[in-house]
């Protein structure tokens, strides 16, 4: 399924099937969500590690640190706007 295909252009804005389009937005909003607690787990992981390992921590938690940083940046919360920004 194309992001672009049930959003409301000024072309198709009569015909647009409304129920398709909020399905979409819904559908985008739990895939993205799903992905920030995934990364709110590795965080949990790391925060673990750390009080665990507590003076080697940098060496020991290394592996997360990094994973954490490369989802940080990754799984941000774009909205559903983003859907419509191909027209």
């Amino acid at each position: 399924m194309s992001e672009s295909q049930y959003a409301a252009t000024p072309d198709n804005f009569e015909t647009a099937d409304r129920a398709a389009i909020l399905q979409a937005r819904a559908d985008l909003a739990l895939e993205q969500w799903v992905k920030v607690m995934e990364t709110r787990l590795v965080r949990a992981k790391l925060q673990e590690c750390y009080k665990r390992e507590s003076v080697n921590h940098f060496q020991n938690c290394r592996e997360l640190v990094d994973r954490y940083m490369a989802e940080v940046n990754k799984n941000r919360v774009k909205g559903w706007h983003k859907l419509q920004k191909d027209f």
